[in-house]
């Protein structure tokens, strides 16, 4: 019955049952991503930059977190995340679709 050979009980300790603490925060390329999202945030709802209309700091934004997905790759994440949530966020804010994948309209 359940694969076991004797009916011994056996006791669940805590480490079974729920993983470590931290275990985001212990990776440094969390981290990494961590605080580009952070700049990208802060970016986006300060608008530090005076010239620039609110589109282009939530873009610019965007462009940042995007970067910091492709340059650290939290947990292996694929290439092609970041550029979903480039094309998303594009979107999202309100570029058009021609702009956003101005690449891919190119070669169609």
């Amino acid at each position: 019955m359940l694969g076991f050979k004797n009916m011994e009980q056996h006791t669940i300790t805590r480490m079974e049952i729920l993983p470590e603490k931290n275990v985001i925060l212990s990776n440094p390329k969390n981290i990494g991503v961590l605080i580009v999202v952070l700049i990208g945030l802060l970016i986006g709802i300060i608008k530090p930059f005076t010239g620039l209309p609110p589109i282009g700091h939530h873009i610019l934004a965007v462009v940042i977190v995007t970067l910091g997905l492709w340059i650290f790759k939290p947990n292996n994440v694929p290439f092609m995340a970041g550029c979903a949530f480039l094309v998303a966020g594009g979107l999202i804010f309100g570029l058009k679709y021609g702009v956003v994948a101005a690449v891919v309209n190119h070669f169609i």
